[in-house]
């Protein structure tokens, strides 16, 4: 084997490190969020929180704990959020209008689904939940009903 043969794997490397590196989309500033969810006055016991760009490129998610509490890194800016409680059933996998925003849920299982807030919230396009980020620490509380 000659030397050129030995080397010729570093350009190559050092090509696809470069192009691999480069992004469509740049990174968002993020913010921490944190707030407690309730649903007719008492703390959401599960589900998952989503706040995502109206543009739909850029989004934070987080779990729902037992006493309704959230934590997440969310984009800056305006956004829109669905809290989905139930998980997703093959028939709204196919139909992109009734498709929860996330797929993953987390919810304990002796939560009796009639406890649960209406499926509206799982959508950002029926959620009508909207939020300004701002830059550091905020804290949104998201009342249901």
């Amino acid at each position: 084997m000659n030397r050129f043969h030995r080397y010729l794997p570093l350009p190559c490397f050092a090509f696809l490190l470069v192009i691999g590196c480069s992004s469509e989309y740049p990174t968002p500033e993020m913010a921490e969020v944190k707030g407690k969810i309730t649903y007719k006055g008492k703390p959401l016991p599960g589900g998952t929180v989503v706040f995502q760009t109206p543009d739909g490129k850029n989004r934070g998610v987080a779990p729902i704990m037992a006493n309704g509490t959230y934590s997440m890194k969310s984009p800056l800016g305006e956004v829109k959020a669905a809290v989905v409680t139930r998980p997703p059933s093959a028939e709204s996998m196919k139909n992109v209008e009734k498709r929860p925003a996330v797929r993953e849920v987390h919810m304990p299982s002796n939560v009796d689904p009639k406890s649960l807030p209406p499926e509206k919230y799982e959508r950002f396009e029926t959620s009508g939940l909207t939020y300004t980020i701002k830059p550091g620490t905020n804290t949104i509380d998201i009342p249901l009903d």
